[in-house]
């Protein structure tokens, strides 16, 4: 599971949807109300940095916090717990100045001990306090300390700043920072006791831990004294609710405000209730057709640009995801830091489709097997939905396709081998960059053998663009990568499944 913050964040969803004008469960303090949260599934553990599912994502990221966040409207990065930082110019080093008077909840200072201190936890295996598998430090700093980790060092400056240096200039770097694993923890909730920290979190957030109870249930406190103000919620309860329609009748009952776990089946029944809303977050998803370009006729661009053609995206939204998702005419979701505008602007056009097969010499008709996996991805949650729409718009211009599926093992490992001629995939990327999407989807070395495609071109592009520091040379990059992409058509971009919450 992605766990960027575009992901997390039910409470700033329904202040900003609602304006907290909904009927909230007393507090019995005279102060505000306590907010239900419905989950559709226990939180495993509440250290953010070995946190890999999004229950137990939703409930720490009220308690801990970041040192940068990505802002979704702007694609860039605002300060939290740093206030400001500065590059080198090697792009090797970067000097971070944390914020004022912030404490953690147990009323350590934050300090840019505390920050390294974390740092170490993360990077290096013979910290006392690393306690875990740190998987997304592994997966977005190549590997720990001594073992390929782009982090050569961290070090304090003084009482407010650190400084970090790279081995190589490294863009990516606030994208990785902005993600919720490496949220701050309290250092003296970590020298009294790392093994607690699972259940007992300490950050800096504007709620603090009370109780997480046998069933699941955990509860948090407003923290009087946050930094950005006490937060107009008393606190947080986030309940446990396995059963879909169980969570759907605690929201319409008032006994639930926020309702995670929701897909399209759950939105369609929310509906047809008075007075509840859907809000849909940022996507960080996309949905592609990978196109195997080892045998005739996929291995002609017009082949594969016809089948973008001939693929109506707007029908695939509500057929095959119920309405939650957007029209994707390129590979990076319109939140991403370091986005570029799409290749085009439009991509189904069915005579285009047609003249283009005319051209490639197939226009008399081709044959051709489509995949897809048997169980639901996050990208993809009714994969034969998805496959049989599809199917249907190819057969129009004449690509006449048999529908095959397989088991999800299978399945990834056939596509891996390149066996499959056509097939569908999705990617959810693990930070707010295109880094974290262009690369891993059309690098050569990855898919070299998947859809048999290399562009050396485009891979120099983007390795380039992942050491550039200025943002307008690097979006400009990463326009060049789409035009090609645009022209090469090794996978076709399908949509951008959107998460909802139901308030």
């Amino acid at each position: 599971m992605r766990l960027t913050r575009l992901m997390l964040g039910s409470l700033a969803i329904i202040m900003a949807a609602t304006g907290c004008a909904i009927p909230l469960v007393p507090s019995g303090t005279g102060g505000n109300a306590i907010l239900v949260v419905a989950l559709d599934s226990p939180p495993l553990t509440l250290d953010p940095a070995n946190i890999t599912e999004l229950a137990s994502a939703h409930v720490s990221s009220q308690v801990y916090e970041t040192l940068v966040e990505f802002n979704a409207k702007t694609s860039t990065f605002d300060p939290l717990l740093a206030q400001s930082w500065t590059v080198s110019g090697d792009g090797r080093v970067w000097t971070f100045t944390l914020r004022y008077g912030v404490t953690f909840h147990d009323g350590t200072p934050l300090t840019a001990g505390a920050v390294v201190d974390n740092f170490n936890r993360w990077m290096d295996v013979t910290n006392p306090y690393h306690h875990g598998d740190f998987d997304y430090w592994q997966l977005l700093f190549g590997g720990f300390k001594g073992s390929g980790s782009i982090v050569r060092s961290v070090e304090q400056v003084d009482d407010l700043r650190f400084r970090l240096t790279l081995e190589q200039p490294w863009s990516p770097l606030l994208a990785a920072l902005s993600m919720f694993p490496f949220a701050i923890v309290s250092p003296t909730a970590m020298r009294t006791d790392i093994d607690a920290i699972y259940r007992r979190p300490v950050g800096t957030g504007p709620f603090r831990f009370v109780q997480w109870r046998s069933d699941g249930e955990v509860e948090l406190e407003a923290n009087a004294a946050y930094w950005g103000g006490r937060p107009k919620l008393d606190g947080v309860r986030f309940q446990v609710i396995t059963d879909r329609a169980a969570r759907l009748n605690a929201l319409r009952d008032g006994k639930a405000h926020v309702v995670e776990g929701c897909d399209a089946a759950l939105a369609r029944e929310a509906r047809k209730i008075s007075g509840v809303r859907t809000v849909l977050r940022p996507s960080t998803s996309v949905a592609f057709l990978s196109i195997n370009q080892s045998a005739a006729p996929f291995d002609d661009a017009r082949v594969r640009r016809a089948i973008a053609y001939a693929i109506n995206r707007k029908t695939l939204v509500d057929t095959g995801y119920g309405g939650l998702a957007q029209v994707a005419d390129g590979f990076l979701p319109p939140a991403i830091a370091g986005g570029a505008e799409p290749a085009a602007s439009d991509l189904y056009n069915r005579d285009e489709a047609v003249r283009l097969l005319n051209e490639a010499g197939v226009g008399d008709g081709v044959v051709a097997q489509l995949w897809y996996p048997t169980q639901p991805l996050v990208s993809i949650p009714d994969p034969r939905a998805v496959a049989q729409s599809i199917a249907s718009d190819l057969r129009a211009v004449g690509i006449v396709v048999s529908l095959n599926s397989a088991d999800w093992p299978t399945y990834q490992r056939r596509a891996l081998e390149g066996g499959y001629p056509l097939y569908l995939q999705g990617w959810t990327g693990d930070s707010p960059d295109a880094d974290d999407y262009l690369p891993p989807l059309f690098a050569s070395s990855v898919v070299s053998r998947s859809i048999a495609y290399a562009n050396p071109n485009l891979q120099a592009i983007l390795d380039r663009a992942r050491g550039e520091s200025d943002s307008a040379t690097r979006s400009d990059l990463y326009r060049q990568a789409a035009a090609m992409l645009g022209d090469d058509m090794p996978r076709v971009p399908l949509v951008y499944p959107q998460s909802p919450v139901l308030l």
